[in-house]
This record gives C-alpha cells, structure tokens and sequence, in this order.
C-alpha cells in the first residue's frame, strides 16, 4: 500500500458517483493535493487500452468507494496534459478499494501512511514505524514491513520491531520481515550497543531460526541472503547447510550464492 500510495500526486477518498466513458467522483477526503474541488473526473480507457500484457485493468463501479490515487495527464514530453480530468496512478493500483468491515483500517492506514511519506520531519516519519509495526491495523503493519524491507529498517527501534514480526502466521510478513530484519543487522542498524546486546543476539538467532526451520521456501531464502552479512555466528556452517540439504532448489542457490561472497575464490 505504501509504494501505491506515494504513486501520486493526489490521494482522495472518494465516492464513484458516474462511469459514462471516464469515471465521476465525490470526493470525501483529500490526503493529498492542493486545490482539490470537491468533484473529480478520472479518465481510464486509454490507460488499459496501452497496458502491457497480464497488467491488471483499471476499473471502477457506481457506487463504490475508494481511496484513489491520481496525477494530471503528461504528453510523450512529461511534460502537464491542459485537460480537464485526472488519471490513475500506477494503473489498476491507482485505487484502493474501501470495503466491508477493513474500510475503516483501510481508511486510517491510507491518511498515516499518507502523513508520513509527506511529512517535513523525517525523524517524525520514522519514528511511525515501530508504532505501526507493533499495532493492529494489519495495513499498516504491512506497509511497514515493506518499507523496512525495501530500505532496510531505518532505526534501531524500526529494526526491533520488525524482530517481533518474525514469528507472524502470514509467510510474506516472515519474508519482509526476514528481508529487513537481515538488512537492519548488516547495515549497523542493529548493531550491539554494549557487550552482549541482547536485542542483536536475538535478531540474529531469530534471522538463523527462519532460514533453518520455517516451513515457507521464500522466508528461508530471504533469511539465508542475510546470514554471512548480519554477523551470525558460524554462517558458513550454516550456508553449507542450507546449501547442501534445504528441499527447495531456490534456497540452496541462494545459501550457495551467499556462501560464495562469503569466501571468494583466490585470484
């Protein structure tokens, strides 16, 4: 949701009032954007009509409501289109459809995320991380695993929130938080404070636990990237391991990858 979410340089919450060739909306709320009239139009065809092969449509229906993500139309320049409507940003993730008993998280972790991305205080936008992290809108736990997970946890307390993530029921918050948890060590993030920092024990036992024993192939692989790079002890053992015995053939290629940085061939 994050990375659709800063797609555009209009986030409303809006209400589809017509579709007659372009789509007519209420708009409810403005997350962001200037001079936002309280009526919108969004055009569509000609973005699915160009779309690549297997990318999902943009579409929308009279009725529904969703958090839509726009920009002005650009010219084979970039340069501003002088039109009268707006497209969607990103194609079919230019709406985030708010539905059923999760609008109102929807709608809650779409003005946060929102709030942050566009905040002047970066300090203040990562510090929402670990209170997203360790909350319970499942939206916002996900957009911060993703984030940490592509930019690496950008503070020690981010990063120790992501390792109280590891042990989550969904095989993709494992992953991202494999990903991040592995970046956070490996980058200094999550670096010992003092002899014998318990957090960084931790994240590193819990790093080698994920690559060794959980049950998703995809969790494992992320684990094991990180191995050699986050300190753990005994990595190459562990790599060799991996290597040699995990049933999943995209594992052991990457525990041999990972095993091969570790030691490089002679010149």
């Amino acid at each position: 949701m994050a990375h659709r979410l800063a797609n555009g340089a209009i986030v409303v919450v809006a209400d589809v009032e017509t579709v007659e060739g372009k789509a007519h909306l209420a708009v409810r709320e403005v997350l962001r954007g200037t001079g936002i009239g309280r009526r919108l139009t969004i055009a569509f065809r000609a973005l699915n009509f160009g779309r690549s092969s297997g990318e999902a449509k943009f579409t929308v229906e009279t009725g529904e409501r969703a958090v839509f993500v726009l920009d002005v139309p650009r010219d084979s320049s970039g340069d501003p289109e002088a039109v009268d409507y707006l497209s969607p940003a990103g194609g079919a993730a230019g709406k985030i459809p708010v539905t059923g008993e999760g609008g109102e998280a929807i709608l809650q972790a779409s003005r946060s995320i929102v709030a942050a991305q566009d905040a002047d205080d970066q300090a203040a936008a990562e510090a929402a991380l670990p209170v997203w992290l360790d909350g319970a809108n499942p939206w916002l736990v996900d957009a911060a695993l993703e984030i940490c997970a592509r930019l690496g946890a950008p503070t020690r307390a981010a990063a120790e929130a992501v390792a109280r993530r590891v042990g989550d029921a969904d095989p993709r918050r494992r992953a991202r938080a494999a990903k991040a948890l592995g970046a956070a060590l490996a980058s200094g993030r999550l670096a010992p404070t003092e002899a014998g920092d318990q957090a960084v024990s931790e994240a590193r036992e819990a790093l080698v636990r994920l690559a060794r024993t959980d049950e998703d192939a995809a969790v494992r692989r992320a684990a094991v990237r990180y191995l050699a790079r986050a300190g753990v002890p005994r990595a190459a053992e562990l790599l060799a391991a991996a290597a040699r015995e995990d049933p999943s053939q995209d594992v052991r290629y990457e525990a041999a990858a990972a095993l091969a940085e570790l030691s490089p061939p002679p010149r």
